[in-house]
């Protein structure tokens, strides 16, 4: 017998299960033709499948976004009792467990629904990927006409928001924000409305079982209980001194058994708006789906006292603007280096499918390790905005573009803030010197204000920053090569 477990994104609790005690193939993927079927923007139509070998299985990929076993693309490889696999570099998890053994470790109603499994003839188990315990208004992609007469049953699961797929769109026309437009589109018609049926955060939903603590004495300025007092304990953590404060969140320096690490949450002006929740749990969703050293971890998402709060990994280094601002201008090659190293992480970003958008590249948001120096990018938290239905822009002026909270943005809100970046790093002036308004208020960067530099440096900056969209980049790779010539000249 072999039994499959869809676990959950960020708990990796276990939410749904399949066992399988006759078949000498397991098929798992978008089409209803599987036997496992995962409705999916990062899913392929046939992904995967478990094929038995004598008294052995192996893991046969299939998908073209690939699947990953420990981090590592695979082929083809044996499988191993309680291995788990990854549909895509940001798709859905899978445990595999093989023996009767793991029925018998299973909640009843899993153990019911893996039962079920042995029990499906053509008519596979749907699993829609969509919020838990809400009304399933993104629909699965269209299917073919031979599957017209599938009518399989669906169990709601939660996973992140950029893998759902909107209504009418297939996998291979994805949408292009990284969470879905109808998710935040309830969000902002419940504001809007004053309704009682905002969407009900995650951390409420059944499957979640994201951690609910109680604090002990906090006592910063923007948190519950607060005084002019030492800093002291939030749930596990204890909290040492804030590391800064935007329009939206606060973030602090912490502890937990002697660990440093970085405390995200909301500050009070926003910590009772209907969607603060559902805000932090986006950005945690989407943290916990990347693995690169060049952005910080996610260690830990729990609530205290009604507020959310994100533990990240404490990055030691220092930020480059700090640099620049200690330093003065870099060199030209010393400031392309810099933004080619920014370029590789949006590389990783932007070919996830949909691609995940960062929506703040600036030099506050660019960290360097010390003593390697190796580039770390922060500052996801603008997605926080968009789903508390912010219109100001978040950063500096001039450094994002219009579109950048807009949910139909594309990766070019991240290739723009390379330009007043790179400014920056070159001139040490703040980019609004660069920049003009636009439209009675909005600012747009102008490369024609720079002076003093190359025409060919000059139109790489006109290209990532103007407003007729087909000068644009097709894509971060090509900015970086048209950097990288610069440097060999």
């Amino acid at each position: 017998m072999i039994t499959l477990l869809l676990l959950h994104p960020l708990k990796r609790n276990p939410v749904q299960s399949w066992s399988f005690e006759n078949e000498s193939v397991v098929r798992i993927g978008r089409s209803t033709d599987n036997h496992v079927i995962l409705y999916s923007a990062v899913v392929s139509r046939h992904h995967v499948e478990l094929r038995q070998s004598g008294t052995n299985w192996e893991i046969v990929n299939l998908g073209t976004n690939g699947t990953y076993l420990d981090g590592k693309r695979i082929t083809k490889v044996p499988v191993v009792d309680g291995a788990i696999i990854r549909l895509a570099r940001s798709g859905p998890n899978i445990q595999i467990r093989l023996g009767m053994e793991a029925l018998k470790e299973l909640p009843d109603h899993l153990a019911s629904d893996a039962l079920a499994g042995q029990r499906i003839d053509h008519h596979a188990t749907v699993t829609d990927i969509t919020d838990a315990g809400q009304p399933n208004l993104e629909q699965a992609p269209s299917q073919d006409a031979s599957d017209a007469d599938d009518d399989p049953p669906t169990g709601l699961i939660p996973v992140p928001p950029h893998l759902r797929i909107p209504k009418g769109e297939d996998a291979a026309n994805p949408p292009s924000s990284e969470f879905s437009t109808s998710a935040i589109a309830r969000a902002q018609m419940s504001q809007r409305s004053g309704l009682a049926s905002s969407p009900v955060p995650l951390a409420q939903q059944e499957n979640r079982r994201v951690s609910h603590r109680r604090s002990n004495r906090v006592t910063s300025p923007d948190l519950p209980g607060s005084s002019n007092a030492e800093l002291d304990v939030v749930g596990d953590y204890r909290v040492l001194e804030v590391l800064g404060q935007g329009d939206v969140g606060i973030t602090y320096l912490a502890e937990r058994k002697g660990e440093p690490l970085v405390l995200k949450t909301l500050n009070s002006d926003w910590i009772n708006h209907p969607n603060s929740k559902p805000a932090m749990e986006v950005e945690a969703e989407l943290l916990e789906q990347l693995s690169s050293p060049s952005i910080p971890k996610l260690l830990d998402f729990f609530v205290v006292d009604n507020r959310p709060y994100l533990a990240m990994e404490k990055i030691d280094g220092s930020l480059l603007s700090q640099q620049v601002k200690q330093t003065g201008s870099f060199p030209l090659k010393q400031a392309i280096a810099k933004v080619l190293k920014v370029c590789d992480i949006l590389s990783y970003l932007h070919h996830f499918v949909p691609p995940v958008l960062h929506r703040n590249i600036e030099a506050s948001n660019v960290m360097c390790r010390e003593p390697s120096d190796d580039v770390v990018l922060i500052g996801f938290g603008a997605v926080k905005s968009l789903v508390l239905g912010r219109k100001e822009a978040v950063g500096s002026h001039g450094c994002t573009p219009p579109e950048q909270l807009s949910v139909n943005a594309t990766p070019q809100v991240d290739l723009y803030g390379l330009a007043p970046m790179l400014a920056y790093l070159l001139t040490g002036k703040n980019p609004v010197t660069f920049c003009r308004r636009q439209d009675g208020e909005r600012y747009q960067f102008m490369a024609d204000a720079l002076t003093g530099f190359s025409n060919r440096l000059l139109t790489i900056i006109r290209r990532l920053t103007h407003a007729d969209h087909s000068y644009h980049y097709p894509s971060v790779e090509a900015v970086s090569d048209d950097l990288r010539a610069l440097l060999t000249t």
